[in-house]
């Protein structure tokens, strides 16, 4: 005899996406789980940027982030960034989440980060 089998659907987008700790050399964008799982854990976080000058979408995760944070240590400084995030379950990808205001990539006036 067979069990019964449910089928998930993909989770509702993540919400409320923010930057902070913008910095030259990082940035920390953070979110809050999505209402519904689809009826499957979420195993992970996809993150997406772009930029003023490129207005085409890209993963800087290669792998889900199974935190609702991640440190992007890799952004070019003086460009503006937007990012938005996508919760992974085994159904699928989740639409996107609202996309973080478009932010220039510096050092917080007054405050330079020491190259050592």
């Amino acid at each position: 005899m067979r069990g019964i089998v449910f089928a998930a659907d993909e989770p509702d987008s993540p919400r409320n996406a923010k930057l902070s700790d913008v910095t030259r050399r990082s940035v920390k964008i953070s979110w809050a789980e999505p209402v519904s799982d689809g009826g499957s854990p979420i195993v992970g976080y996809m993150v997406e940027a772009r930029t003023a000058y490129n207005p085409r979408w890209m993963k800087v995760t290669r792998t889900p982030v199974r935190d609702t944070e991640f440190v992007y240590t890799d952004p070019l400084e003086g460009d503006e960034y937007e990012f938005r995030v996508v919760a992974v379950n085994e159904a699928g990808y989740s639409k996107p989440s609202n996309s973080t205001p478009l932010t220039r990539i510096k050092d917080p006036f007054g405050r330079s980060t020491l190259v050592v």
